[in-house]
C-alpha cells in the first residue's frame, strides 16, 4: 500500500544548483530565457516546478514497502525514479539536476515542434 510522503528538500541547495546551471555557458539560450522567465517572479524552487508543470513534467512521491520512491514523470510517463530507504535522505541536488534536465529537454521539444509546425 502506498502512503503519502513528502521528500526532504533543501529549498537554497537547490535554488543554489539551479542558478548554477542557469549560468553554465554550454547551455542553449532559449532554455535559460525560458527558464528565467519562470523564476524571476517567483522564489526559484516554486517557479521551477511550476514551470515543470507547465511542461508536463510532473513530481510524485510516495513510500511503499518501507522505501521511499520519487518519480518524475513527463507527458504522464514515468521517466526516472529515486528509491532509497531512509526517509529524511536530503534529494534537493539529484531533484534539481533531473528537473533541470527534463525541462531543457522539454523546452527544446516543445520549440523543435513550433518550428517544424511552421515550416509546413
Amino acid at each position: 500500500m502506498k502512503k503519502a510522503f513528502t521528500p526532504v528538500i533543501n529549498i537554497s541547495s537547490f535554488e543554489e544548483l539551479i542558478l548554477k546551471k542557469q549560468g553554465n555557458e554550454g547551455n542553449s539560450t532559449l532554455v535559460v530565457n525560458i527558464i528565467d522567465q519562470g523564476i524571476k517572479n517567483a522564489d526559484i524552487y516554486t517557479g521551477l516546478i511550476n514551470l515543470c508543470k507547465e511542461f508536463n513534467i510532473e513530481v510524485d512521491s510516495f513510500i511503499q514497502d518501507d522505501l521511499c520512491h520519487v518519480i518524475i514523470s513527463v507527458n504522464d510517463t514515468g521517466s526516472l525514479s529515486m528509491v532509497y530507504e531512509d526517509p529524511f535522505t536530503d534529494i534537493s541536488i539529484d531533484l534539481a539536476s533531473v528537473l533541470y534536465r527534463e525541462l531543457s529537454t522539454q523546452i527544446k521539444n516543445r520549440d523543435f515542434i513550433q518550428k517544424s509546425l511552421q515550416k509546413k
